[in-house]
Parts: C-alpha cells; structure tokens; sequence
C-alpha cells in the first residue's frame, strides 16, 4: 500500500500545477458551502438569541388598540399564573423615545417591566443589578442598559451609575443606570450596533407616570417546557378576569418563530445545495482532468502492465490519484473558510464555524472524487497492455 500512495504522489507532482488548479478549483467549492453553512446556523442563532432576550420566545396576550384602549393590569397576570402549564407570566409596555447621554443622542426601544420580568425575558447581567421589588413599586427613576449602547456612549461597558435622560413626548426624563445588561442579543448587537436602537428597560411604575397610561401593553407569558397550553383557555380566562370581552388577542410566538426558523433552515439548506453544485463541476473536472493523465501515460500503463501489473492494481492506482486531488481541495478549502470565518469573527461576535458543515462537505466532496475517479480508473485498467506499448503517449 506504501508504494502504491508513494506512486501516486509522485505522479501528481509530475504534473504539480495541473494537480494544484484542480485542488483550488474543488477548494472553492467546498469553501463555498462552508461558509454558506456557518453563516447561516449563525444567522439563524443569533435570531432565536434576540427572540429569547426581548422576552418573544412565549405567549403574548394584549388587548387590540383598534377596538378598545383597555391596558392589562396585574389581575390579569396573577390569574394567567395560575394555569397549571405556565412557568412565569410579567406585564410589560413597550415604547419609542431618544435616549441623551455623554453628548451623544440615540432612538430607543423602552421596556417599562413589570414584577417577575426575569421568568420571561433572557436578559444576563454583565454589571450592577437588576430591579428590585422597591424599584418597581416606588415608581423609581432607574434604569437597565444594553452593554453595546454602552460601549457607543463610554467606550467602555461598566457605566452603573451614570445618568442619562429619555425624552419622550417633548419631555425629559432622568435616569441613573442600575445595571449593563445583554439585551438585543450581542452577536446582532456587534455586528449591527450602528444601526440597532438603544435597549432601555425601566420599571413598569415609572412608565405609566411617563406616559400617563395605568396598567401593561401585553402580558408575556413563558410556558413550561414541552408543555402544550391551550389558548383559549388563556383567553377566557383574560376576558373572565378583566370583565371584558372580544378585545383581546393571543400570540403564540414561539411557533411562530419556530416556523421563522424552519423557513431560514430550508433557505440555508437551499443556498448550501447551490453551493455543492460547484463540488460537482469540481468532480467532472477532476474526471477530464484524470482521463488526460491516462491518455497521456498510456504506454507507461502497458509497460506496468507487461512487467505484472494487474487490472485492479492499475485501477486503483488512478482512483487514489483522484481521491487524493479531492482531499487536497477539501483541506484547502476547510483552511481557507475556516480563517474567514474567525477573521469575521473578530469583527462580528457571535459567527462561529459549524463543524458539521466541514464534514458534510469534506464526505461529498472526497465521495464525489471517488466516484467520478472511476471512470478514467477503468479506461485505464482496461487498456489493452500491447496497444498500450505501441502508443507514442
């Protein structure tokens, strides 16, 4: 076996640039679906990241604007709370406003947040604290911060204890930051940080004193896991409890981006098989290629066969030959798209290699090698050994 891998290499070398275009050629396409596959899996985390932190991934009761503007109140979460498959339920409000701090200005999603917040919403604290029971029910002029709005402010993450003001409707509004929290998903965040709004998260209390409207926008409501809850029982049991019917709606938003999800990976299986189609030119070229090389050693094939070499020792001295050239292709390839990727990922937190992109590429691209490798392998071994010697190649 030694001196048949010995024989090959040295056959490839002899036609070293010829052997190095074909590896680049099948290279681009292994790269090609590497990237497509990391980037997408990627993608797709960070969108599920962002759902999880802007407390999305559940339900969401809220009343209709257009029919009635009745605002939820903690009856209605202590009563959702009460269903046997809900894990944690918290009234929020959510509005818009400019955000002023260290000369700088910047628009702002607000979340004024109610009792129990934390059970809905996947907002991991990186310095400070979060509210406090006395926060929210004392109306408290305090507030949570983004990390990335941070650093776009200070240039640095930890500024608890710094002021800024929210102005919203023509007013300003003081706030000492509590906290520096991980809201908005930190891959988006790094990578779109310029674009995204502010996250601010205030207590609910001091929400409704600035927008002069009592209770909550919607009710976000985490279902324990694997557990299956009937809507309309939540529905009715919103409407029994608040005494009003036909205004309010219900989300099941952890289907819905369920099926986001399912939509995004059929988008990036689609993007990866297009891709892989280059994989395949890349085999047919390697086939052309490899049946060059049996034309051009036709005579040294008959005088390896006229001093003993079998069929199938001939056969496999070529298919090796078109294994190898794949192989070489799929390790430039996986070199290639794995620096991208960690260079990117310098720039862009949160992109990562997806391990099993490079093996599902590495499997068809040597797959293909060998399969399409054995047609020229059998021209070769077929070759009749006394034409074979008479040929001027």
């Amino acid at each position: 076996m030694a001196d048949l891998l010995y024989g090959c290499f040295v056959s490839l070398c002899r036609k070293g640039k010829r052997t190095l275009l074909t590896s680049i050629s099948i290279a681009i396409g292994v790269c090609s679906v590497i990237l497509i596959s990391s980037l997408g899996s990627t993608g797709i985390e960070m969108i599920n990241e962002e759902v999880k932190h802007l407390g999305l991934n559940g339900i969401v009761v809220s009343s209709d604007s257009k029919v009635s503007d009745f605002r939820l109140t903690d009856k209605e979460v202590e009563a959702i709370l009460k269903i046997e498959e809900i894990n944690g339920a918290a009234g929020m409000s959510i509005n818009t406003g400019l955000v002023r701090m260290h000369g700088l200005i910047s628009n702002a999603v607000v979340w004024g947040v109610g009792p129990d917040y934390q059970q809905v919403m996947s907002i991991p604290l990186k310095y400070g604290r979060y509210f406090g029971s006395d926060d929210i029910s004392d109306s408290e002029m305090v507030c949570l911060l983004d990390i990335q709005s941070a650093k776009e402010f200070y240039k640095r993450g930890n500024i608890v204890g710094k002021q800024l003001s929210l102005e919203y409707a023509n007013k300003r509004y003081n706030f000492e930051i509590v906290g520096i929290v991980e809201a908005g998903g930190q891959g988006i965040q790094g990578a779109l940080g310029d674009y995204l709004p502010t996250f601010l998260y205030i207590p609910a209390t001091t929400m409704q004193n600035i927008t002069g409207k009592a209770g909550y926008s919607q009710i976000s409501v985490d279902t324990a896991q694997n557990a299956s809850v009937d809507m309309t029982k939540i529905l009715e049991l919103t409407e029994k409890t608040s005494g009003i019917y036909g205004i309010f709606t219900i989300d099941n938003l952890s289907e819905q981006n369920k099926r986001l999800t399912d939509m995004l990976n059929g988008v990036s299986l689609t993007l990866s098989l297009i891709a892989g189609i280059s994989l395949v030119v890349a085999a047919v070229g390697t086939m052309t290629i490899m049946m060059s090389s049996v034309k051009e050693r036709t005579k040294e094939i008959g005088i390896k066969k006229s001093i003993g070499a079998s069929n199938k020792r001939i056969m496999s001295e070529f298919l090796l030959e078109s294994i190898m050239i794949s192989c070489l292709g799929t390790l430039f390839g996986v070199i290639v798209s794995v620096s991208l990727i960690l260079l990117a990922g310098k720039s862009f937190q949160g992109i990562s290699v997806v391990i099993n992109g490079i093996g599902l590429a590495a499997i068809i691209c040597i797959g293909l090698g060998a399969i399409f490798g054995m047609i020229p392998a059998y021209q070769a071994a077929k070759l009749n050994p006394i034409d074979s010697l008479r040929s001027d190649s």
